[in-house]
C-alpha cells in the first residue's frame, strides 16, 4: 500500500498554523481539516505495516489541541502505549513547518526524579548496539528550537530527550511518496533491531 505524500504535505502546511505557534491550550474545532488529513495519513500507515504485528495509535489532544501531536507505531511487547517502551514516532508542532520521524522512548511512565538519566542511559546503550542507517543519531543533550509557553517547550524537549534516532521533514523540501515509504521501512528495520536489544537487555534498559 502506498503512503500519500499529499496528505503529509498538507499536515506540514497546516501544523505550523495550528500547533507550532500554539502558545496556550485551545479547544479543537468540530470540523477540522488537519485532523482529516491526519486520519488519512494514519490510514496509509496502517495499510503499509499490515501483517507486521505493529499497532498504531495517535493523538492531537483530548478536548484541547496537543502541544506536540504524535503518531506511535509499536510492537506491543516493548511498548504498551505512548508513555512507555520504545516505538517509531511521528511528531508534529515544531518550528518552521517541521515534523520528525523518530525511534523514540516513552517518557511519562518513567520516574520523574531520574527520568533524564534513564532516557540518556537507554539512548546511549541502543546507539552502541544498533546502527542508525540514514537516520540522525541524536546527541546528548539535544534541545531543538521551540517557541511558546514553558509547558509547550518542556513537552517538546521531553520528546527530543527521548529520541534515539530521527529524520526531519520540512515544508521547504517536503518528502516524496518514495521517501516517506523508504524512511518508514528503514525505521521498521531499525526498530526490529531495537526490539531485539530491548528484549535481550531487560535488566539494563529501564523503559518498559
Amino acid at each position: 500500500m502506498k503512503i500519500n505524500s499529499d496528505n503529509f504535505l498538507q499536515l506540514l502546511k497546516m501544523e505550523h498554523q495550528q500547533f507550532a505557534k500554539l502558545h496556550y491550550p485551545v479547544s479543537r474545532p468540530t470540523d477540522n481539516k488537519w485532523e482529516q488529513f491526519l486520519n488519512s495519513f494514519v490510514g496509509d500507515l496502517r495499510s503499509f505495516v499490515v501483517g507486521k504485528n505493529l499497532e498504531i495509535t495517535y493523538s492531537i489532544g483530548k478536548g484541547n489541541w496537543a502541544y506536540i501531536p504524535w503518531i506511535r507505531i509499536a510492537y506491543p511487547e516493548i511498548s504498551k502505549n505512548n508513555t512507555e517502551g520504545f516505538f517509531i514516532g511521528y511528531e508534529f508542532g515544531w518550528e518552521e513547518h517541521q515534523a520528525f520521524i523518530s525511534l523514540i522512548q516513552g517518557v511519562e511512565n518513567l520516574p520523574e526524579e531520574n527520568r533524564s538519566q534513564i532516557l540518556t542511559k537507554n539512548k546511549i546503550h541502543i546507539q552502541q548496539r544498533v546502527g542508525s542507517g540514514s537516520f540522525n543519531k541524536i546527541p546528548v543533550p539535544w534541545q531543538p528550537k521551540i517557541n511558546g509557553t514553558m509547558a509547550k517547550r518542556n513537552r517538546g524537549w521531553s520528546y527530543a530527550e527521548a529520541m534515539i534516532f530521527n529524520k526531519q521533514y520540512n515544508l521547504e523540501m517536503p518528502p516524496s511518496q518514495h521517501q516517506l515509504e523508504s524512511d518508514l521501512q528503514e525505521a521498521m528495520d531499525i526498530y526490529d533491531k531495537i526490539r531485539t536489544v530491548a528484549l535481550e537487555d531487560r535488566e539494563i534498559i529501564q523503559s518498559y
